[in-house]
């Protein structure tokens, strides 16, 4: 029995790599899209929604980079040439990655929980669904998600991977979906990697999604933005070995609704990168320097890079900095 379902288990996960190979080459010859986002979207989305989302993407990204002016949109949409797109557009594409990600996630969501968890009995043509009217069904479907019921989740199963004196608790839910953890939180208890939750008295009260050592997403119950009352035992997230945190890729799509470093106080952010400067990616450095400009005294900009119209801005907006981000 137990070789039967070895054998099994390889054979769903050829079929996946197969599936997720063919994907990547329909994306990159057929939509035209560069490899970098063919590779993140058959690594990051179910095989199922990849040429969706990929369709989707080419069209909302031209849209975005053309100020939706249809013209130049049209030219544009000509010069994608999968790995044959200039690089300064390539470079354009992929900078739209991040907002687009957090969207999609939110479709994904509801795509991968829609019959488990609120369930909807409806039938869907995704194919001839248009990305706004999957966020309008995403937004529906969340919002009943955030209504379910809260309570203790009686029958929790996990490592604890840091306990504290007050009875919070760090949990890493070996997983990246639950139910339990849905309906306790009020969203779709879902994520890229592995799901961790910030617990007392088996009452979550924080979800992360750690993904490939990368904090995809860090919330509050129904999908909110942590409270200021949680932000040590976000430090301390951040900072265990045991999580290994070596990076962020949060999106910029709804980003009240998620953690983000200049959330933090600048006593903290400063201990935060003295002892891991590789999280404050370039979105998340921009939006600490514009809330915290003398943070850019802490920072060695040769080591920690800032997208250069970010570093204009920040120097337009305190001349003072161009020093430092040369020095």
């Amino acid at each position: 029995m137990e070789n039967n379902n070895i054998k099994r288990i390889i054979k769903e996960i050829r079929s996946i790599l197969i599936n997720e190979a063919k994907n990547t080459s329909i994306i990159v010859d057929k939509i035209g899209l560069p490899t970098e986002i063919a590779d993140w979207i058959t690594n990051d989305y179910n095989e199922k929604f990849q040429l969706w989302f990929a369709n989707n993407f080419k069209k909302e990204a031209v849209k975005r980079i053309s100020g939706d002016k249809p013209v130049i949109a049209m030219t544009i949409d000509k010069l994608i040439k999968g790995d044959a797109t200039q690089i300064s557009l390539k470079n354009q594409l992929l900078r739209q990655k991040s907002y687009f990600d957090g969207m999609f996630r939110h479709v994904s969501q509801w795509l991968s929980g829609r019959r488990e968890i609120a369930p909807e009995n409806d039938e869907i043509n995704l194919r001839e669904m248009s990305l706004e009217e999957a966020i309008r069904r995403a937004d529906v479907w969340h919002e009943a998600v955030q209504r379910l019921k809260v309570g203790a989740i009686v029958d929790e199963s996990g490592k604890i991977v840091k306990a504290y004196p007050d009875g919070h608790y760090w949990l890493n839910l070996q997983k990246s979906n639950c139910d339990k953890e849905a309906r306790a939180m009020g969203h779709c208890g879902s994520g890229q990697g592995i799901l961790y939750s910030l617990r007392k008295d088996k009452h979550p009260y924080l979800t992360g999604d750690v993904h490939r050592h990368n904090l995809i997403q860090l919330r509050g119950r129904a999908n909110t933005k942590p409270k200021k009352e949680y932000h040590n035992f976000i430090m301390d997230f951040l900072l265990d070995p045991e999580v290994q945190i070596n990076s962020m890729n949060p999106s910029s799509y709804r980003p009240e609704q998620n953690f983000e470093l200049k959330d933090l106080s600048l006593e903290n952010l400063i201990r935060l990168y003295q002892s891991k400067p590789r999280l404050f990616v370039p979105e998340e450095l921009y939006k600490v320097l514009l809330k915290y400009p003398e943070f850019a005294h802490e920072v060695n900009f040769k080591t920690t890079r800032i997208e250069q119209d970010h570093k204009e801005d920040l120097i337009r907006r305190h001349p003072g900095m161009q020093e430092l981000m040369n020095r």
